[in-house]
């Protein structure tokens, strides 16, 4: 008589796996929220992924003299952002011989609360890289079809490597439904001041419309570099004086955005000008054990999986400086 049976395995993923599971995916937080807009997988799920449908907007508002008739506003045109759902998963087998031997329940229960441990690590680093990847590879004019995967089985108007309006994340010529053109790449550009103003300005004054080309409001609030520019990104945020001043002049950029250091970034001298809402992903969360008896080979498979949509949704709500294009 088996210690531990195919049938008993849930109990025993239960008893010895979900816990450390849980704890060992919350102990050191994703960095992908604290910049880009986060919703449930639960909303609007779809096996094979989302779609995001991005009007154009209405008319703005009219100015009319008491009395006089109310224009209508037409409806303006629309785009889809797709995103497909990515699976991320593994599997550990227990042979026979291990879940019919006399000490498979602890045999088996250790292994399972050693690999909760470790998948629950390996989870969140996946999927901030796998976010990261819009990023580090969102210049390549080429595209990058590894990490803007917007196609899906059964859906025909995705196209892979590129962001919704079929071009890169970050270019020169971003072109709204009415045919204006826009910018939110710059290819080189050291992290500086100067840079930083003029990125901010162009962002909040010149990309500060929707794709009917009708001014909205966009204030850039995040300043995301990597590990290296950690320092240079504290010293314009945070301090008092003007970085490298000599005349005691204010630090006009102090608190001006919030700075996030994400060890993901590749390139060692880009950073990026944003707001999280330009970048959508959906989160399914903490991975979930699931267990299956192959009769073929009489052994016990345990696997996690967890699941993740990432595309972006607004362009105009980012900004790349000294990324690689090709």
């Amino acid at each position: 008589m088996p210690t531990v049976l195919p049938s008993q395995v849930s109990n025993l993923i239960a008893d010895t796996g979900y816990a450390v599971l849980l704890e060992s995916y919350a102990a050191e937080p994703a960095f992908y929220p604290m910049f880009t807009d986060v919703r449930p997988m639960s909303e609007s799920w779809s096996p094979g992924g989302h779609k995001e449908v991005l009007q154009s907007g209405v008319e703005q508002l009219e100015e009319i003299e008491f009395g006089q008739e109310i224009h209508g506003s037409s409806v303006g045109g629309t785009r889809t952002a797709f995103m497909k759902t990515r699976k991320l998963s593994r599997m550990i087998s227990f042979p026979e011989e291990i879940w019919r031997s006399q000490n498979a329940q602890a045999v088996m229960g250790a292994s399972i609360a050693s690999l909760a441990r470790t998948w629950g690590q390996y989870a969140i680093v996946k999927k901030d890289q796998i976010v990261a990847g819009l990023f580090n590879n969102g210049a390549l004019t080429a595209g990058s079809v590894g990490d803007f995967k917007n196609h899906w089985s059964g859906e025909t108007g995705a196209v892979d490597g590129f962001i919704y309006d079929g071009e890169p994340f970050f270019d020169g010529a971003h072109l709204d439904l009415a045919g204006n053109s826009y910018a939110n790449y710059l290819a080189s550009g050291a992290l500086s001041a100067s840079t930083m103003a003029n990125i901010y300005a162009v962002m909040s004054a010149e990309n500060n419309r929707d794709e009917r080309g009708e001014r909205v409001s966009l204030r850039p609030d995040l300043l995301m570099v990597p590990a290296d520019l950690r320092t240079t990104g504290i010293e314009l945020l945070d301090s008092e004086l003007k970085p490298g001043g000599s005349n005691n002049d204010i630090n006009a950029n102090r608190g001006l955005l919030s700075l996030i250091v994400n060890p993901y970034l590749t390139d060692s001298t880009g950073w990026f000008m944003g707001k999280k809402e330009g970048v959508r992903v959906y989160d399914s969360g903490v991975p979930v054990f699931r267990e299956n008896f192959n009769a073929r080979t009489q052994s016990v498979e345990v696997y996690v999986s967890t699941y993740i949509s990432v595309g972006v949704v607004n362009w105009r709500f980012w900004t790349g400086i000294d990324i690689a294009a090709s």
